[in-house]
């Protein structure tokens, strides 16, 4: 196992001796769940920076050819952006457990034409995104719908982050702006599994359609 500094932001911290009187155990824990699996075994980290293959992490010349090789990675992992941008041709994760992404300091830019969501969750169990800038460049994209194979939920595209049929998943310190539809889009419906899931401190702007939809 490998591991990175995570850099920038205000990721995840050991409880502060004499502090974090009611909430020292919430916030140890959090610390350890970056690394840890909850038996204690390591957990895979990996930087995005391994899979970069072109670009100057610019807003002119974003990093590209990472995104498929991320989606694409077995769980449990943790995946961390260092600070740049990233084109960003929607990633999409299905089904995973405990995958949690970190981008403090980082701007996933949509690629043109994408046509997508920026980031989507579906079916995912104690997964997590914090800190990321989503940039939807929305003036680059087109409107569309698109049904949520296995729950039937037709849903619409061009949402900043994503959340449907999830357990105990997290979206957190994202800010959000120049989406084509939603800023957050959640499914909570009688047919998904929708259970102790938490937005925590989201800002959304600019957005084609609302700041927060729940279907």
């Amino acid at each position: 196992t490998i591991l990175f500094p995570i850099a920038g932001g205000t990721p995840e911290r050991l409880p502060v001796v004499g502090g974090d009187i009611d909430s020292w155990g919430g916030e140890l824990n959090n610390f350890l769940l970056v690394s840890h699996k909850a038996d204690g075994t390591l957990t895979l980290v990996a930087n995005v920076q391994s899979f970069v293959t072109g670009g100057a992490g610019t807003d002119a010349d974003p990093w590209t050819g990472w995104a498929t090789s991320i989606t694409a990675l077995a769980s449990p992992v943790t995946i961390v952006w260092p600070a740049g941008v990233y084109a960003n041709p929607g990633l999409t994760f299905t089904n995973k457990t405990n995958v949690h992404l970190w981008g403090y300091g980082a701007t996933l830019k949509l690629t043109a034409g994408a046509n997508k969501d920026s980031l989507r969750f579906f079916g995912g169990t104690d997964c997590s995104a914090r800190g990321f800038i989503i940039d939807g460049n929305s003036a680059n994209q087109s409107a569309g719908t698109e049904v949520i194979g296995g729950i039937g939920i037709t849903v619409d595209l061009g949402v900043g982050a994503a959340l449907y049929d999830g357990i105990r998943c997290v979206l957190e310190d994202l800010v959000i702006r120049d989406t084509k539809s939603h800023g957050l889009a959640l499914a909570e419906a009688t047919s998904v599994t929708f259970v102790e899931n938490k937005l925590l401190s989201n800002r959304t702007s600019n957005s084609g359609k609302k700041g927060l939809w729940v279907y």
